[in-house]
C-alpha cells in the first residue's frame, strides 16, 4: 500500500466495509462477554453463598457434641498423615528414577544414540530400548498423582482445620480468659 492508494474511492469502500464489519462483530462479542462474565459471577456468588451455609452447618454440628468434634479432628490428622505419605511416596518416585537414572540408562546412554531412532517396530523388535522409557513414564505418572494427591489433602485438611477452629472457638479455657493487652515495648 501507497499513499496514492489512500485517494482512490476503492480503498475508502473497503475501510469503511471494514470498519462497520469490526464494529458489529465487536458488538456482538462484547454482549457475549459480557453475558459469560455475568453468569461466571453469579455462578461464583451462589457458590460462594453455598459454601459459607456448609461451613456454618458444619460448625454448628461440630459444637454439637464433644465426641462429634473428635471424630473430626481424627479424621482432619488422618488426612495430614495421607498428605504427607504420598509426599513422601512422590519423593521416593523421584529417588527411584534417579538411581535407575544412574545405574541402568546413564551406562548404555552412547550406545542407544549409536542406533536407529525408535520406531513402531522397536515396540516389539527393541523392547531394551522401549523398557527404560515405560519405566521413566510410569514413575513420572506415579510422581505426578502422590504429588497432587498430597496437596488435595493438605487442601481438604487444611479446610477442615479451618471448620473445627470456628467450632471450638470458646470453648477451651484457654480462651475463655482475657487476651492480655500490655503493649510490647519498642527497643
Amino acid at each position: 500500500m501507497t499513499l496514492d492508494d489512500l485517494t482512490t474511492p476503492t480503498w475508502w469502500l473497503t475501510a469503511v466495509i471494514g470498519a462497520v464489519v469490526l464494529k458489529v462483530i465487536s458488538d456482538y462479542t462484547k454482549t457475549g462477554i459480557e453475558k459469560a462474565l455475568s453468569k461466571g459471577l453469579s455462578a461464583w456468588s451462589s457458590r460462594s453463598k453455598a459454601s459459607r451455609a456448609r461451613f456454618e452447618a458444619d460448625v454448628r454440628h461440630l459444637r454439637s457434641s464433644r465426641e462429634v468434634r473428635e471424630i473430626y479432628f481424627q479424621r482432619e490428622m488422618r488426612i495430614r498423615s495421607q498428605s504427607t505419605f504420598l509426599l513422601i511416596i512422590s519423593v521416593l518416585s523421584v529417588a527411584t528414577l534417579v538411581l535407575y537414572y544412574l545405574f541402568e540408562l546413564a551406562p548404555h546412554l552412547d550406545d542407544w544414540k549409536s542406533r536407529p531412532p525408535l520406531g513402531w517396530s522397536s515396540l516389539v523388535h527393541e523392547v531394551d530400548r522401549v523398557w527404560p522409557l515405560v519405566v521413566v513414564i510410569l514413575y513420572c505418572v506415579a510422581m505426578i498423582v502422590a504429588m497432587s494427591g498430597s496437596v488435595v489433602a493438605q487442601i481438604k485438611a487444611q479446610s477442615m482445620s479451618r471448620t473445627w477452629l470456628a467450632a471450638t472457638k470458646g470453648l477451651f479455657p484457654r480462651d475463655a480468659e482475657s487476651e492480655p493487652t500490655e503493649e510490647i515495648p519498642e527497643v
